[in-house]
């Protein structure tokens, strides 16, 4: 797509219905001799916004995004779509994660890294602090 013909952005980041700018990891017993209790996101969505300027013709992207926890080498890729009807001139490409285990050790605060591409372009780039049970009850 020309350049200035489309912008991105904003990024937001979503959990059990809310923007936030931090994620909470919800703690669940297990049965295991390493760790009593294992982590995960729950409930997330991630919504990069597009608007267009030129809208007569039906418009459809595949986006990629990259969900990195760089502190642990982990990383996660999704594949979303964006599509636009013929006079749309916005619309996002999400991705739902409703679970992503983050069962690091030792548990404490660290940071999940999300892009979004189209084709090898970078359109957004954003760090979200995920914080767990015990910093969340101290503050």
């Amino acid at each position: 797509m020309a350049a200035g013909v489309m912008k991105w952005g904003p990024l937001t980041i979503h959990q059990n219905g809310q923007v936030v700018k931090s994620l909470r990891a919800t703690p669940a017993a297990v049965i295991s001799s390493s760790a009593p209790v294992a982590h995960s996101l729950e409930n997330v969505r991630l919504s990069l916004h597009l608007e267009r300027f030129e809208c007569n013709e039906p418009f459809s992207a595949d986006i990629k995004c990259v969900i990195r926890f760089g502190e642990f080498g982990y990383e996660l890729k999704k594949d979303t779509a964006c599509q636009m009807r013929a006079g749309q001139t916005h619309g996002s490409a999400v991705v739902e994660a409703t679970c992503m285990p983050v069962d690091f050790q030792p548990v404490h605060g660290t940071v999940m890294e999300v892009e979004y591409f189209m084709d090898e372009e970078l359109l957004e780039k954003q760090s979200v602090s995920i914080k767990f049970l015990s910093q969340v009850a101290a503050e």
